[in-house]
């Protein structure tokens, strides 16, 4: 796990000539980052800028304290901002620059949501251990991150690791009864563990809270049909592809249950 320690500065740093105008720097870059990913007018972040800058020197003799915690503040948002940058960087599917734009964003301060929004870049990579990392450490800085629970979850059913995969889906749901993903993800272990009434139980749960949740529907319908239901099978597999037709993993499956149904009949 990379160091996280928060880069403090000196309990009571003097304003040198030097100190302002890193200061500014800081607040140049959080303007750029930001201001990229909430798209504000490039006239705005100027203007907002200046006026900081012009803060600052009205403030040149304000205390070592005051100064720390003005410097304290522009670091968390300087983190924000690389934690903004790495969300576009994963939207984007530049997966190497979101992890860097993370990694800077904890590096600044060290906060759940950029290790989890990390564990997930990780994740989506396949590099399950490095996520799970992720995951436990968003779970120790917020005990009750539900999406945390249920990612780490998931990742620990793509090694394998079903009773840790159960335990944390668990707490997720317990967190939260509405997590439609928790139980999703549940059941799939549980059909992994051909506890296919378990499973059904959990995809059920999920579409009750999301009638349109093509990808429960597509699990719920495999179960379906291996428990021999194919005409339930078809229809909720039928939904799915209604519901996101350029989803080729529906359409094979539902062609492949068809072929399943035909030979099963006299």
């Amino acid at each position: 796990m990379p160091d996280t320690t928060d880069i403090d500065p000196p309990k009571r740093p003097a304003m040198s000539r030097t100190s302002w105008l890193s200061a500014l720097a800081i607040g140049l870059l959080i303007g750029l980052f930001i201001g990229e990913c909430r798209n504000r007018p490039l006239r705005e972040k100027v203007r907002r800028l200046e006026a900081e800058s012009r803060d600052m020197q009205a403030h040149w003799t304000d205390d070592g304290e005051t100064l720390e915690k003005k410097l304290r503040g522009a670091r968390g948002q300087l983190s924000e901002a690389f934690r903004c940058q790495g969300i576009l960087h994963a939207q984007r599917k530049e997966t190497d620059k979101a992890i860097t734009a993370f990694t800077r964003a904890i590096q600044l301060k060290p906060e759940a949501e950029s290790y989890y929004n990390r564990g997930s870049v990780f994740q989506g990579m396949k590099e399950y251990d490095k996520a799970i990392d992720d995951f436990e450490e968003a779970i120790r800085l917020q005990p009750d991150f539900v999406q945390a629970y249920n990612n780490r979850g998931n990742a620990y059913r793509r090694k394998g690791q079903l009773d840790k995969a159960l335990a944390d889906l668990g707490e997720a749901i317990r967190l939260d009864p509405k997590a439609k993903q928790a139980y999703h993800n549940r059941g799939l272990v549980f059909a992994e563990q051909k506890r296919v009434k378990e499973a059904l139980a959990d995809f059920d749960e999920a579409i009750r809270l999301d009638p349109d949740y093509a990808a429960a529907l597509r699990s719920r319908g495999v179960a379906l049909a291996a428990d021999g239901r194919f005409t339930e099978a078809i229809e909720d597999l039928t939904r799915a592809v209604q519901l996101e037709p350029e989803n080729r993993d529906g359409h094979f499956l539902l062609e492949q249950i068809r072929k399943l149904q035909s030979a099963e009949r006299p």
